[in-house]
């Protein structure tokens, strides 16, 4: 269908002497094309290539996956945080979904930089960070400006931003 991402219809396969089924899936990865932030984005589908790709790099547990839009336009996705930066400039970046069939692993415990090959583990929460018995997902908590948090984040950020 259109914009569509199809694994053929239901078949059965001969691995190891043994038949099995294999199953027909569907997924959709789609980028904000809106103004963002607080306003109601504008979902439009990625180029059948980048539906590949993307669904590819998923599948491999690939924390990031770079994609060319045109042979002039790339950006790299972020597949943890789900957002769309361009190639040259990390600043310009847009919001990304994954529609379709549910992933087995919505967020995988570890993810693999793809420039260095390492495993990333994903799955401690920062110490700032308190769960309840009914939270074990996590819920965001703004920090006081006092806490030395938010000056350690403050300070990375002055010596590291662009001027």
């Amino acid at each position: 269908g259109g914009g569509v991402l199809t694994f053929g219809p239901s078949l059965t396969e001969v691995a190891g002497g043994k038949t099995c089924d294999v199953i027909s899936v569907q997924a959709l990865w789609e980028w904000d094309s809106g103004e963002g932030g607080k306003e109601a984005p504008i979902w439009k589908p990625y180029p059948k290539e980048a539906q590949w790709g993307l669904e590819s790099s998923m599948c491999t547990a690939d924390a990031t996956c770079e994609i060319a839009v045109s042979k002039s336009q790339k950006y790299v996705v972020d597949l943890v945080g789900l957002r769309q930066h361009h190639s040259q400039n990390p600043f310009k970046t847009r919001r990304v979904r994954r529609r379709g069939t549910p992933l087995s692993e919505p967020m995988p415990a570890k993810v693999k930089d793809c420039k260095s090959g390492k495993w990333l583990d994903v799955s401690t929460t920062p110490s700032y960070w308190t769960l309840g018995v009914k939270d074990e997902g996590g819920k965001r908590h703004d920090l006081p400006l006092s806490s030395p948090v938010v000056k350690k984040i403050s300070e990375w950020m002055n010596a590291t931003i662009r001027s």
